[in-house]
């Protein structure tokens, strides 16, 4: 397993996560079900701040050596890759 690259994905996915909420909860086509992210979609800076910190974890996870963070680094990444299906399926259904 490649945990640099899980890193990167996840990252990746992460930064996808974020333009499509706003672009989906901006449209009124959605809402965001995670509360500490809803109350921080509206105050626009804040919600953006937190994704991008969101990404220093996956960059922790990375260069750390314990096996629970490699076992962490990986299912976060099945989740947001999961996540971004659902978006792009979403989006897709749209047009």
């Amino acid at each position: 397993m490649n945990t640099g690259l899980m890193a990167i994905l996840l990252v990746i996915f992460n930064l996808f996560d974020m333009v499509m909420t706003r672009s989906m909860v901006g449209m009124e086509l959605a809402q965001e079900a995670n509360p500490a992210m809803a109350y921080l979609l509206p105050r626009w800076h804040w919600f953006e701040v937190a994704k991008v910190a969101s990404c220093v974890g996956p960059w922790l996870l990375w260069k750390s050596d314990i096996a629970f963070s490699r076992i962490s680094l990986v299912t976060l990444t099945v989740i947001y890759a999961a996540l971004t299906v659902y978006h792009i399926a979403l989006w897709s259904m749209m047009g």
